[in-house]
Order: structure tokens, then C-alpha cells, then sequence
């Protein structure tokens, strides 16, 4: 066996060897471990979450600099679904107004016993002038309109309920708003997704958008009302009601007549209220207003920030169809695993599902019934929806880095066969509580209560798991894109950096070249006028040594013929002396 024989079988094994690496690695068929591992999952699902974020965060990046995307829209979105609208149109001074005005009352009524004794408060000067500013409150139309303070009603409705009054058109892959938004930051730092994502120049692309989320973080937190807030709005709404019940019975008191007895102003209408603390909170909404314009302003300008990188975003076509795709898909599988972590928890209520069937017999609506009949006989159903899980957690997480996302879709592929629970437990919670609110023993009230705590959880999470089944279905579409364009993405920016670059080499050769032209043209002129020169200096000294030559002869001619004349008189002169 010769040396190049060798080394071909070497290299055929090696490529063997890689290729059953690759394909552990990238199609899992290594063997599955015997218990479940928690961490596999949670890994998977986490950059299953990463992969959302980025997607939508493109999407937003795209849209806003194309101007689609309305920017109160999705501030509001951001913030919890916030009407912002609404938010900007408060007038702060207004409510401040209004409570400095209603503490006044409250000083008002406090002083007094069970009512309001005029005859004998018109003695004193400090009680007629409490009893003015009271008329001058209920007969101002501006605070008794109460626009501002019924639009901060209702905004503190939805500070409780975030997210829940409308639905999201544009931050599919941030349920939790600004907060995941900012976790984009630390998604790049993930050495995976770099991998999947291939360049740094996408981080950059969407780094505006990150900045936002900071941003919005800080108007959020001016907007946080303590419960103690919270409830005050709610019972100053029912004090202004009762106050304008006594606007009239108020202005047609004859201060001089009533006796003792009269009860103009009774001191029971008012709630006892700290309103300083309430107007505190407000100098907080103030700035909140101010930032929100601020907010405005920078989303406006990244409508005008493009770049090369910007630029390459518009090619991931059917942005948001995608963004909305992997979103509520990811949204599915993170509602099943937080399924998944609740079960000993949620299985402890079957045992105790048939007190609820016992207590029935009451004085409840036909409504109330139902859903606690349907209720009753969950029991089947939570245990159906826990096998179909445990399959779906045991066939769909492996060891697994790969950067092909398509590994991924076996995750939303086995997740269409989990099969969840479609009641409206928001509604059966609401007909529970009014069960327990009839039942006088008090163990059957804490056993009930304890169903309603899981009952509120199973709401929370989510367990209508058929919802997601489209989603579930085009997931793999949508990993399929992505792995499309993030290679063309990095194609798109790397390709005209390696041309700009080119570009200068060439312009470099070619200012190279035309130097060395000029120079060869200058030195190719210099020769030719060097050697003409020299030329002209031959000539013109074979000219000076033909002018010097013929002199010469000239003399030398002039010279002979005298000598000859000369020879010639003495050659005559001797001939004829001899």
C-alpha cells in the first residue's frame, strides 16, 4: 500500500467521521436520554424567545423607518396598551385642582360632628370661608366636568390590566412590552445567536429600537401608581358623583335660618383621604407627558437614521406575517412549559373538583351554574392535557447547538398534538367567586378558595393551547425565511464593504498607473529633447569645424600662391642670372 493510498483512506475517514458528527449534531439522532431534562427545554425555548424578539424587533426597525407604523401605536403597545391619546390629553393641573379642592372639603367635613351646623359656623370666620370654597367647587363647571380626571380613571384601569383592553398589531414577539424589547441588548451578547445571525452589523441596524425601550422603560415607571393610589382614583370618582348628588341640597341652604339639625353638608360623604400623596404621584405623570413627547421626537428621527445596515432590513419580505407567526408560536410552547411547571400543583384540585358540584344548589345565575358545571368535570380533560404534554417535552428537546433554525420546528411540529383545556377560566373565576361568597362553612370556603387560586393561574397562563395550532402549523415556514435571510442579510452588508474596498484598490492601481504614464510621457519628452539638443550641438559644432576648416584652407591657398609668386621671381630671377 503506497503513501498516496493512505492518505486517501485517512481522508475518506475523516470525512465519515464529520459526517456522522453533523449529523448528531444537526438532526439529533442521538439516543434520548431516559429522564426528562428540564435544562434542554428551557435552553431551546429561551432561544426559540431570542429568535422572536429579533424577528419582531427587524420588523419594527423596517416599519418605523418606512413610516407604516403609527408611532402612538406603538408606544402604546409597548407600554401595556396604554391609550396614549388619552394619556396626553390629562390635564394635570386640572386633577391637582380637584384634589387640593376636595381636601379643602375633607378639612370641611372633618370639622364638623354628624353635619354641618351653618347657623353656628357663619359665627366664625375660618368655617364661612371652608363653607365659600366648598359652594365655589361645585359651582366651577370646569372641575365638575371632570374630563381629565375620568381619562386618569381609566388609564388606571389599564395599568392593571396591561396588555389586556386591545389587541396587538405590531410586538407580536414583546408580551411583556418594553421589557423584552430591552432584553434584545442582551440577546446579541448570546454567543448562539450570534452564530445564527452571522454578523454584528444587525445588532447595529436595530439599535435604535433598543434605545427606545429604554426610554419608554423610564415613562413607565412615572406612570406607576402605588395600590394605595390605585384605590383613591377609584373612591375620589365616587366622591365627586356623591358631591354633585349635593350640589343643589348645598346652594339652597339659607345660612342664616337652618337650625342645628339641618344636615346641608353630611360629613359621611366624603371617603378620608391623604390627597397630598396623590397629588405627589402627579408631579411624576407631569414629567411621564414630557417624556412621551421627547419619545415622539426620537422615533421621528429614526425614520431618517438609514445606513447600509438599515438598508439590508427591507430584503426579509412578510416581516410582520413572520414577526406574528413566531410570536404567538413561541407564546404557545412558553404557556405549555409554564403548564408543565404548574402540574403537581394543578392535579392537587381534581380530588377537590366534586365540592364544587355539592355547593351548587343556591341562589346563583344560570351563567354561574354552567361555568362551574363545567368546572366540576375538568378533571379528564387536565389529565388528557398532561400525557399529551409529557410527550411533547420528551420528543421535541435534545442536545442540540445547531444554527440551522429548521432543527427547531420539530418543537412547534410535536406541540400541534398537545391537546389544552378551551374554557374561559377568566369567567369561571368570576362565577367561583360568587359561590364562595354564598357558602357559610368555612373549610368547604377555604377548599373552594384554593381551587380559585389555580383556577386564577390556569387564566393566567392559558391552556387554550388549539389557538396556537395555525401558528404552530407555519412555524416552520418561518424558520425556514430566516435562515434565508440572515445568510442574505450578511451577503448584502459584506458585499459592498468588499467592493468598497475593491473600489479603493482599484482607484489606488489606476492613480498608479496614470503616475507612471505621466512620468514615462515626461521622462520619454525629457529623452527626446535631451538627444535633440545633443543633436543640435553636433551640428552645430561640425558646422563651427567645417567654417574653422575652410579658413584654414583659405589661408593656406593665400599663403602657397604668394610663395609660389615669390618662388616664381626668384626661380625667373635665378634662371637668368645662370
Amino acid at each position: 500500500m503506497n503513501i498516496i493510498t493512505v492518505i486517501l483512506i485517512a481522508s475518506f475517514c475523516e470525512i465519515i467521521t464529520v459526517t456522522n458528527v453533523n449529523l448528531d449534531s444537526n438532526f439529533n439522532n442521538n439516543e434520548r436520554e431516559g429522564n426528562f431534562n428540564e435544562n434542554l427545554m428551557n435552553q431551546s425555548l429561551d432561544r426559540l424567545k431570542m429568535i422572536a424578539r429579533v424577528t419582531n424587533g427587524i420588523y419594527l426597525q423596517k416599519r418605523i423607518m418606512e413610516g407604516i407604523i403609527p408611532t402612538d401605536n406603538l408606544i402604546s403597545e409597548l407600554l401595556g396598551s396604554l391609550e396614549i391619546d388619552m394619556l396626553e390629553e390629562i390635564n394635570v393641573e386640572e386633577i391637582e385642582e380637584i384634589f387640593e379642592a376636595l381636601e379643602t372639603i375633607q378639612t370641611f367635613a372633618n370639622s364638623t360632628s354628624e353635619s354641618v351646623n351653618v347657623t353656628s359656623a357663619e359665627n366664625t370666620s375660618d368655617s364661612s370661608e371652608l363653607i365659600r370654597k366648598v359652594l365655589e367647587f361645585l359651582e366651577n363647571p370646569k372641575l365638575l366636568n371632570k374630563s381629565s380626571f375620568l381619562h386618569l380613571r381609566l388609564l388606571i384601569i389599564q395599568l392593571i390590566n396591561p396588555r389586556a383592553t386591545k389587541p396587538i398589531v405590531h410586538t407580536f414577539g414583546f408580551p411583556n412590552g418594553y421589557q423584552d424589547l430591552i432584553m434584545l441588548s442582551k440577546d446579541f451578547e448570546d454567543s448562539w445567536l450570534q452564530a445564527i445571525v452571522r454578523t454584528k452589523s444587525l445588532e447595529f441596524s436595530i439599535k435604535p429600537l433598543i434605545g427606545l425601550g429604554v426610554v419608554i422603560k423610564n415613562i413607565s415607571e412615572q406612570l406607576s401608581f402605588t395600590d394605595e393610589q390605585k384605590n383613591m382614583v377609584f373612591e375620589v370618582y365616587q366622591d365627586l358623583k356623591n358631591l354633585v348628588a349635593k350640589k343643589m341640597e348645598l346652594t339652597i341652604c339659607n345660612f342664616t335660618e337652618i337650625s342645628s339639625e339641618s344636615a346641608c353638608f353630611p360629613a359621611q360623604n366624603l371617603v378620608i383621604q391623604d390627597y397630598g400623596l396623590m397629588i405627589k404621584g402627579l408631579k411624576r405623570f407631569k414629567e411621564a407627558q414630557s417624556g412621551l413627547k421627547s419619545l415622539n421626537t426620537s422615533i421621528e428621527r429614526m425614520k431618517l437614521n438609514k445606513n447600509l445596515e438599515t438598508e439590508a432590513l427591507k430584503h426579509f419580505s412578510d416581516s410582520l406575517r413572520h414577526s406574528e407567526i413566531l410570536g404567538y408560536a413561541v407564546q404557545g410552547v412558553i404557556s405549555m412549559r409554564l403548564a408543565i411547571q404548574k402540574e403537581a400543583e394543578f392535579q392537587k384540585i381534581i380530588p377537590k373538583l366534586s365540592i364544587i358540584t355539592a355547593q351548587l344548589i343556591g341562589n346563583l345565575s344560570r351563567e354561574d351554574q354552567e361555568n362551574l358545571e363545567e368546572l366540576a368535570k375538568m378533571g379528564p380533560h387536565l389529565e388528557a392535557m398532561y400525557s399529551t404534554l409529557n410527550t411533547w417535552k420528551f420528543s421535541s428537546f435534545f442536545k442540540d447547538n445547531s444554527t440551522n433554525l429548521l432543527n427547531y420546528s420539530r418543537i412547534f411540529e410535536n406541540a400541534q398534538l398537545v391537546t389544552g383545556i378551551g374554557l374561559n377560566f377568566s369567567n369561571i373565576a368570576i362565577s367561583l367567586d360568587n359561590l364562595i361568597a354564598g357558602v357559610g362553612d368555612e373549610e368547604v370556603r377555604e377548599k373552594l378558595k384554593d381551587i380559585e387560586t389555580v383556577v386564577d393561574e390556569m387564566n393566567e397562563i392559558g391552556l387554550n393551547f388549539s389557538r396556537y395550532s395555525k401558528t404552530f402549523k407555519e412555524a416552520n415556514g418561518t424558520m425556514q425565511a430566516l435562515n434565508v435571510f440572515f445568510v442574505d442579510y450578511d451577503t448584502k452588508i459584506y458585499d459592498p464593504i468588499i467592493a468598497k474596498e475593491r473600489n479603493k484598490d482599484y482607484t489606488a492601481m489606476y492613480t498608479l498607473i496614470g503616475v507612471g504614464a505621466a512620468i514615462f510621457v515626461i521622462v520619454f519628452f525629457l529623452g527626446l529633447l535631451y538627444l535633440w539638443r545633443k543633436d543640435k550641438e553636433i551640428e552645430n559644432f561640425g558646422e563651427s569645424e567645417n567654417g574653422k576648416t575652410k579658413k584654414t584652407i583659405s589661408r593656406k591657398s593665400g599663403s602657397n600662391s604668394e610663395e609660389t609668386l615669390l618662388t616664381g621671381k626668384t626661380f625667373t630671377s635665378s634662371s637668368s642670372t645662370y
